[in-house]
């Protein structure tokens, strides 16, 4: 695995959340239009074709260590799924305010 591995780690995940939106002043309000927020989460594992003759107890636990992986990956995943599920809340909460100014500040804010 050290050798052969994706990288320095074993198996690793990149997950990001990008966030859009304008502001249009309606009246005495300004309001929210066209918000938008995309998560984008790349995982990769390590594979291994088990060569002939290899013990099944080796395949064993190759299988238990990717399992693992697999759960340990997705944790950080769902980290990344929060922060979009998150900032999409706040879209939806705080979609208007007296001002464009203090709309546009306070999405800033929670989308850092």
């Amino acid at each position: 695995m050290n050798e052969k591995g994706p990288s320095s780690y074993w198996a690793y995940t990149n997950g990001n959340v990008n966030s859009w939106w304008s502001t249009k002043q309606v009246g005495a309000t300004c309001v929210l239009v066209n918000p938008g927020v995309r998560v984008n989460i790349n995982i990769v594992y390590p594979s291994w074709a088990p060569p002939a003759g290899v013990k099944p107890q080796v395949i064993t636990k190759w299988d238990a260590m990717l399992k693992a992986m697999v759960r340990h990956e997705g944790e950080h995943a769902q980290f990344a799924k929060d922060q979009g599920n998150a900032l999409t809340t706040v879209l939806r909460e705080h979609s208007h305010d007296s001002s464009c100014q203090r709309l546009e500040s306070y999405l800033k804010k929670k989308s850092n």
